[in-house]
């Protein structure tokens, strides 16, 4: 679009950041997010929402908010990182979530300690 000289509107920048996220491509969606604060475009309620961080905010749940994320919400931390390329983030929240899981379940329980110990380690 800036080669062809053509200015994009609140619309293609929600739609060209929803594509971003939707592919992983969050290199890209920086840059679209880098373009839009030095362009100073007003930034509305729809475009605003596009440009949240979801791991600053995934992380704020607990320490912020005093909320415990549920399965859900790593599982969809996974799959944001993991879109991202961002493996070894994803693999740590993997980690994190399972071990919360066993042993919030059925703390008692021996196996689950065993079964914790092959969760690969990075």
């Amino acid at each position: 679009m800036q080669l062809a000289n053509v200015v994009p509107d609140k619309v293609i920048f929600v739609r060209v950041l929803l594509a971003c996220g939707y592919v992983g491509a969050f290199g890209m969606g920086k840059m679209v997010h880098e373009f839009i604060e030095n362009s100073r475009f007003h930034i509305d309620l729809k475009l605003g929402t596009a440009l949240v961080d979801g791991m600053k905010y995934f992380k704020s749940m607990e320490d912020v908010q005093g909320i415990s994320p549920e399965p859900e919400h790593y599982r969809c931390m996974v799959d944001s990182l993991g879109r991202a390329g961002r493996l070894q983030e994803a693999r740590e929240l993997i980690r994190k979530e399972a071990t919360v899981s066993l042993l919030e379940l059925e703390p008692r329980v021996d196996g689950n300690y065993s079964c914790l110990t092959f969760i690969p380690k990075p």
